[in-house]
């Protein structure tokens, strides 16, 4: 536990010569960790790129599709979508995911999906890990560079 955030996953990644640290419920950032609970007008990093990435995978076993359910008339990840978008702090909102559903309900609420996630890194056991280092290395290719990557999962916007 970590000032009432638990960090599920703690990993390290490597990528293009650049340091990431990486932890659920954290603000990540090169080099070092920003708690979120902390992360305010007072703590805000003014000059630095800040990712949003909304994982959504389509095979949950659980409840299929809960990504897209409604939830108080809206799919679930439109409430991620809007908080992120409604953000002053985030620069760029991504929506990782391997269903083009997904992806379609994305583009309504005004986050373009470039390309889906594939299913290599889509099973019910693909480390998140996979997803957040695929994207930040699609986004490197089309010459956008961030400093901070936020993790939205839908099921707890």
């Amino acid at each position: 536990m970590v000032n009432g955030f638990t960090k599920n996953i703690s990993f390290e990644a490597e990528i293009n010569n650049s340091c990431f640290t990486f932890a659920y419920f954290t603000l990540f950032g090169k080099n070092q960790e920003i708690e979120v609970d902390t992360w305010n007008d007072s703590t805000m990093y003014l000059d630095k790129k800040i990712l949003a990435i909304i994982p959504a995978r389509a095979g949950s076993k659980g409840l299929p599709g809960k990504n897209i359910k409604p939830l108080l008339g809206r799919p679930l990840i439109a409430w991620s979508i809007e908080q992120a978008q409604a953000s002053k702090y985030i620069d760029e909102v991504f929506v990782s995911t391997d269903s083009k559903e997904t992806a379609d309900i994305a583009k309504e609420y005004g986050v373009s999906v470039p390309s889906l996630r594939p299913a290599e890194i889509s099973t019910d056991t693909s480390p998140s890990s996979e997803f957040i280092i695929y994207t930040l290395n699609l986004l490197r290719e089309q010459g956008k560079e961030f400093d901070y990557v936020i993790l939205l999962e839908p099921t707890s916007p």
